[in-house]
């Protein structure tokens, strides 16, 4: 039986008693080391609000924006918050759960790249106290760089994900600055693309730490507007681009550096004998009580490739450059744009190896607006919006 289900099924008098039987039959599974209880079956999360097509069109080619991410806070002054791009025309201001509209003039003004609310809005804001509170409230703080404390969650329970308000819009603007994104991947992961275009089975391991996870989408929160993680968005695009048969497992944990996954590497990724693993380590590595240099970092790296080809040796692999963190958080933000060098070696020296530079993109967008637009904790993970572009960056390389 080697691990597989056992089911049984005997003759029942009724349909209902056939159910029954076959129900009762798969709560059990068989091993070689005996029988054992099946894990319960997990609820199937909610379908996303958004099209897929759309959540995974590159935000830096067109000339709509659609859904992107701001948190107003307000200051001295009216709370405000910043585009990537100035709008020519905006479409709709939704509230975080997409089921309001808000209206220019009633709850909103505009003045190029910025979002101004008026007295009467009704659009949900942050206050200046609430992000940089005096003391340790429900909310949870980390400290502030030069002093203080700096939210991780909105005080009353909200996520950040819950305030964030979704803003769709036309541009006349294109491009991250100097941004190079990658290109599609077809001599670099020469047996990925071709098991995609040929329709063949693939396995795909993600692993990485807590933004590879998942942390802190809506839809890891299974609140509205229910935005996957950025590597669902990638299987369910490759299946959907390609009609392959992709089997996908994310074994990645938060908290963790790269020594981790170093350690980890054959029990989580190996065993799965993958074709594609994409690595993304480096947020936790750069913590303050981390500091891995890029050498270490670099020999973690590749111990992970080293180890899961010794399973399977023409596995290939995407090394993906984190977001950065912020940078007033006191510990967080350090060394994640550092470890760009590091990986693009690892690239240079190993065939099939392909790099998704998320960090530079994310540089580019820190300089237009706020990172507490774009984060799910306001310290170090994405929002639904950010969490796009790591899926966007990374299917440059997979889909032509």
């Amino acid at each position: 039986m080697n691990g597989h289900t056992c089911i049984l099924l005997r003759r029942a008098p009724t349909a209902g008693l056939l159910v029954a039987a076959l129900v009762m039959a798969m709560a059990l599974i068989v091993t070689p080391a005996g029988v054992r209880a099946a894990p319960p079956v997990r609820e199937a999360p909610a379908a996303p609000l958004i099209d897929l097509d759309i959540a995974v069109a590159p935000v830096w080619e067109g000339k709509t924006m659609h859904h992107e991410t701001v948190l107003f806070l307000q200051s001295d002054n009216a709370p405000e918050a910043s585009l990537l791009y100035a709008p020519v025309r905006i479409t709709s201001v939704m509230s975080p759960d997409w089921q309001t509209t808000y209206e220019e003039g009633r709850d909103y003004t505009v003045d190029g790249r910025v979002l101004r609310l008026t007295k009467e809005t009704r659009i949900p804001f942050v206050t200046r106290e609430q992000m940089y509170p005096a003391e340790n409230g429900s909310a949870g703080v980390t400290g502030r760089v030069g002093g203080g404390l700096l939210v991780m969650g909105i005080p009353g329970g909200k996520k950040f994900c819950q305030m964030q308000v979704a803003v769709t819009y036309d541009h006349d603007e294109k491009g991250f600055g100097t941004y190079q994104p990658p290109t599609f991947a077809a001599t670099t992961l020469p047996r990925t693309i071709t098991a995609l275009r040929e329709k063949k089975p693939l396995t795909i391991v993600v692993y990485g730490d807590s933004i590879a996870n998942g942390a802190e989408t809506s839809g890891f929160w299974k609140v509205p507007p229910f935005m996957p993680s950025w590597g669902e968005l990638v299987r369910r695009t490759l299946g959907k681009q390609y009609g392959a048969t992709i089997e996908y497992f994310n074994k990645s944990l938060g908290g963790k550096a790269s020594d981790w996954g170093r350690e980890q590497a054959e029990s989580r990724v190996g065993s799965n004998y993958p074709d594609l693993v994409i690595i993304a380590f480096g947020m936790g590595d750069a913590h303050s009580s981390n500091m891995v240099p890029n050498k270490t970092y670099k020999a973690n790296i590749q111990g992970i490739i080293d180890t899961v080809r010794k399973r399977k040796a023409e596995c290939e692999f995407i090394v993906v450059g984190t977001m950065l963190a912020n940078p007033e958080s006191s510990g967080f933000s350090g060394n994640q744009a550092g470890y760009l060098v590091p990986l693009a070696e690892l690239v240079a020296e190993n065939k099939g190896v392909a790099l998704a530079d998320v960090t530079s993109a994310h540089a580019f967008m820190l300089t237009r607006k706020k990172f507490w637009d774009m984060s799910g904790n306001g310290v170090n993970h994405p929002s639904d919006f950010l969490a796009r572009v790591y899926a966007q960056v990374l299917l440059k390389l997979l889909v032509e």
